[in-house]
């Protein structure tokens, strides 16, 4: 999706929220070097939010593609946080 909007014309930035895997981070940094867009995390922050919160507060692209870590329908904690996420991104889409 990064590189779609990228080849577009638009700049376009990734944010790595997915605070339970590290190498799931350490993947999506990968990901952004080998295409060219802008990559943003916080490593030690356990709030998904705040990561979110964090990149916007420094991101400048014109698109901006939160990965967060993946949930079920079952799991009030996933849920929790990715209310979070949502209540820091105010998003176009989902």
């Amino acid at each position: 999706m990064a590189y779609f909007y990228k080849s577009r014309g638009l700049s376009v930035a990734l944010v790595g929220a997915d605070v339970e895997r590290p190498a799931a981070q350490e993947q999506l940094r990968q990901l952004a070097e080998k295409i060219g867009v802008r990559y943003y995390t916080a490593m030690n922050e356990k709030s998904a939010g705040k990561v979110v919160q964090k990149a916007l507060s420094e991101a400048k692209e014109d698109i901006v593609i939160v990965d967060s870590a993946g949930r079920s329908a079952f799991d009030n904690e996933l849920a929790e946080e990715l209310k979070g996420i949502v209540g820091a991104l105010h998003p176009d889409e989902t």
